[in-house]
């Protein structure tokens, strides 16, 4: 479905990141973990095709990522949300290509399955920001992407409103099945949402481990499994910031 293979991206000498090849299933939600300066948001965005990568190529259902696509929808860590138009507004932007009379019902039906039919025409300044956040999902999944991709999505919300967003997106992942890959410095986010999780290290950034999250959903934070998977990632990072060379795969 989608094939991230060979990437290399290189920054006036810098080597940012250093053939990563991660194929990833329909429907499939993969949590990408790991230090600062790995490359993880670098990766996305060449993904997203915001950015070109050096070396290598993105394949979506057998076509060539060479720019934005309307099958990839992108969720960042602020909902950057244009502060003069409505909830409605900002999510209608996204469907600035389908016929006018067509964009209000989608705009409020993607409002409604992220729980902000009745802010649709308030301003951005007039929402909390989880509800923020959920707007700026509502604009991502308006288009029915294929693949949804979050660049650590919810760092900047406190831990309850966390959870429940986190909760929030999986209600939509059951209702929608988009593919996900997502960014996060949160191990517990990652390990809670992911089918599978991949850690990356620095200098260059490349792949590091992968962990195959085989538990039912939903999951509690305290599973004693979820705990074990955490150390192992938390034992692979510190092997990341000493520059190990080991790249192991894990399927637990």
């Amino acid at each position: 479905m989608l094939q991230i293979r060979h990437v290399s991206k290189r920054f006036d000498g810098f080597a940012a990141l250093a053939e990563i090849d991660l194929p990833v299933d329909r429907g499939e939600i993969v949590g990408i973990v790991g230090t600062s300066g790995c490359g993880k948001s670098t990766l996305l965005r060449i993904v997203g095709g915001l950015e070109q990568a050096s070396s290598g190529s993105v394949v979506l259902d057998g076509v060539a990522v060479s720019g934005p696509r309307p099958e990839v929808g992108l969720v960042f860590q602020e909902p950057r949300l244009m502060p003069w138009l409505t909830v409605r507004e900002n999510v209608e932007f996204a469907l600035a290509k389908r016929p006018r009379e067509q964009r209000r019902p989608l705009a409020d039906a993607a409002l409604a399955r992220v729980g902000l039919g009745a802010f649709a025409e308030a301003l951005p300044q007039q929402l909390s920001g989880g509800m923020a956040q959920r707007a700026s999902i509502a604009r991502a999944l308006v288009a029915r992407p294929q693949v949804l991709l979050l660049d650590e999505p919810f760092s900047a919300l406190d831990a309850f409103t966390r959870f429940s967003l986190q909760d929030h997106l999986l209600d939509i992942w059951r209702a929608e099945q988009p593919t996900m890959l997502f960014v996060t410095h949160d191990i517990e986010e990652a390990l809670v949402l992911s089918d599978r999780v991949v850690v990356m290290r620095a200098k260059p950034g490349r792949i590091h481990a992968q962990y195959r999250i085989d538990l039912p959903r939903p999951r509690r934070r305290t599973e004693a499994r979820l705990q074990h998977w955490k150390e192992r990632i938390l034992e692979d990072l510190d092997l990341a910031v000493k520059g190990g060379d080991a790249e192991p795969e894990f399927a637990i």
